[in-house]
């Protein structure tokens, strides 16, 4: 029901189309459907009364006429958002990868600095170099993620052929965040109840996809907290929960917590870093790898996100 109501939600479907209202092709095809029966109601008032077969194929060749223009009209505004699509996701992988480079140079240069410079200098120096150092890793964040939705626009891409143990995938994510993690005196505790499975698709977009959960969970997690990653098969699925106690989720803005560069407004009044893109990624990768996630949140008491993906059965082959 959900789905179906959600085809009328126009204002928002223009939103993502990055088109009006009148071009999305929800309102389109309404609109044709609308144009179609009013002239079908209209020359069937006008023709009830004439027994001449003329006037049958007059109705029906004007009513045909109307219908390929209408159509026609709605195939090519379809036509032009894919192209228009394409475009964009191009620029986005060509302008991610030539920012990418620079700004991995910088991060290195600024860590030479920092290391040659140790103790040298005063307060507001410091204070500086902090900012640069924040300001670089913001920049390389938002690139990662601009790379990473340029990525998942491929279905095919995301379905893939690897063959992924889990297991390892997740005990990796955890070892390359226990620095993050360490920074903030959070603890991170693993459980794994599915020792063996695997799931088949692309390794590299489930990654970022588990990899955008955890560094989540980390993130809006308070000093001192603790995030608990579970996972468990039953033969024919796997999943995974990643639960936080972190801020939480606002009831009025749950609906939106997997749109593009959508950011909860709790977030934002705590200044925390972040480019509202990673869930988006997430959903993206999960759907297209036949998978599905879903969260339950409470503001002020952290969330809890399941991830579940279908087992890879030898069968299949």
């Amino acid at each position: 029901m959900n789905k179906f109501l959600e085809q009328f939600n126009f204002k928002k479907a223009a939103a993502e189309l990055g088109v009006s209202v009148w071009q999305t092709p929800n309102v389109l095809f309404l609109v044709m459907g609308i144009i179609i029966a009013l002239i079908m109601a209209i020359l069937f008032y006008f023709s009830k009364d004439y027994s001449d077969p003329r006037v049958l194929i007059i109705s029906e060749c004007l009513t045909a006429i109307t219908l390929l223009s209408v159509g026609s009209s709605i195939i090519n505004s379809v036509v032009d958002i894919a192209r228009l699509n394409r475009l964009k996701t191009r620029f986005l992988e060509l302008a991610s990868n030539r920012l990418k480079d620079p700004l991995a140079t910088m991060r290195w240069e600024l860590e030479v600095l920092l290391e040659r410079t140790d103790g040298d200098l005063n307060v507001k120096q410091r204070k500086i170099v902090d900012s640069i150092v924040e300001s670089n890793e913001s920049m390389i964040n938002l690139v990662k993620d601009l790379l990473d939705i340029a990525r998942i626009e491929d279905l095919e891409t995301i379905q893939g052929e690897d063959l992924i143990n889990l297991d390892a995938l997740l005990r990796s994510i955890v070892y390359e965040n226990k620095n993050y993690a360490d920074s903030k005196k959070i603890k991170v505790d693993y459980e794994n109840e599915a020792t063996g499975y695997h799931v088949q698709s692309s390794k590299k977009l489930v990654k970022i996809a588990l990899e955008n959960l955890v560094s989540n969970a980390i993130r809006f997690s308070r000093e001192n907290g603790n995030v608990a990653i579970r996972m468990k098969g039953n033969g024919e699925k796997i999943k995974i929960t990643i639960a936080d106690q972190g801020y939480g989720i606002p009831d009025s803005e749950k609906n939106y917590i997997f749109s593009k560069f959508f950011r909860a407004s709790n977030i934002l009044a705590h200044n925390i870093e972040g480019t509202g893109l990673g869930l988006y990624v997430v959903k993206k990768i999960v759907t297209g790898a036949r998978g599905k996630v879903w969260f339950a949140s409470r503001e002020g008491e952290g969330s809890v996100f399941s991830v579940e993906l279908p087992l890879y059965n030898q069968d299949q082959k």
